[in-house]
């Protein structure tokens, strides 16, 4: 508890959700006898729905718009290097195409190889080489700040910043947008085609990861190399506890993991595919872009381009 108190600024609860939802619905009831409005949990929600409204929904478009520049400026550097083979190409990952992004989440990018090739210089085992020669196209493309530290790690990164530039002729920067681009990473491409799909199944969850993101970031506890959660753990432990918790009965989107559970249960007794309120859910496969994977990866070891 000392600990917790120390880091978090609290010490947190271990009392069951389901008293606490008995307990709220208590106190709403009381409150509407006495002609006042709904419960905590009720404000709270409203609370965290007007935030993502304002904070996030409302820039969304534009920020999406602004990212698919920076990535498509990004590609052409790409096109203009002579160390990938043709056809290699910027795929985008993590919170900017996860649908667990904020209009101020960096954009994170990989580079994807041609199924079955490999890098120019068949020496360059990580292509951290190649990494290093992009980097230069970069800069040279008006790409600012770009850093090369990370180009000897297990993953080789480029940093760089992507300026936006105002789209009626003139130089004025509307932007920066923060990037990295890191040699092939396809694990992270399929975690995140897990996260979209889950984050397309219940829009809500969405609203409810921001909020988990935000209050973990303002408490500095969203940070590996301080030994804290990732935000993809964050998000993961959210995911865990909306399809599992008995509060929930079996949660409140599916685990597309688990298709057996999916037709079992308490889904069977409501009609598979549905939810509670009798609205479809929309079918979907656990990884829908699973086959952008070179079939060569599983035999290669992390890292290898």
């Amino acid at each position: 508890a000392k600990m917790q108190l120390e880091t978090l600024g609290f010490i947190p609860t271990s009392k069951d959700i389901a008293q606490t939802v008995s307990l709220d619905t208590t106190t709403r009831s009381n409150k509407n006898d006495n002609g006042g409005g709904g419960g905590v949990l009720e404000t709270l929600s409203q609370s965290m729905e007007q935030l993502y409204e304002d904070r996030y929904a409302k820039l969304a478009q534009e920020t999406i718009q602004r990212k698919v520049r920076a990535r498509d400026l990004t590609d052409r550097a790409l096109s203009a290097c002579e160390a990938f083979p043709k056809g290699t190409r910027v795929v985008v990952f993590g919170s900017s195409a996860n649908g667990f992004g904020s209009p101020h989440s960096d954009l994170d990018m990989c580079i994807q190889l041609p199924p079955s090739s490999s890098l120019v210089d068949k020496e360059d085992v990580n292509g951290s080489a190649s990494m290093g020669k992009l980097a230069e196209i970069l800069e040279q493309t008006g790409m600012v700040d770009v850093n090369t530290d990370r180009l000897t790690a297990r993953i080789p990164v480029v940093k760089f910043n992507c300026p936006i530039k105002s789209e009626d002729g003139n130089d004025t920067v509307l932007q920066l947008i923060e990037c990295d681009v890191s040699m092939q990473n396809p694990l992270a491409c399929i975690n995140t085609a897990l996260l979209r799909t889950y984050s397309g199944i219940l829009p809500e969850v969405r609203i409810l990861a921001a909020i988990v993101k935000r209050w973990a970031k303002a408490r500095n506890i969203n940070d590996p190399s301080e030994h804290t959660l990732s935000s993809y753990g964050y998000i993961i432990m959210l995911l865990y506890f909306l399809t599992t918790h008995k509060a929930t009965d079996q949660g409140g989107i599916v685990n597309v993991q688990d298709k057996d559970s999916a037709s079992s249960s308490s889904l069977s007794q409501r009609g598979q595919g549905q939810r509670r309120d009798g609205e479809e859910i929309a079918a979907c496969t656990l990884i829908p872009n699973l086959q952008w994977m070179d079939p060569a990866w599983l035999q290669t070891p992390p890292g290898t381009p």
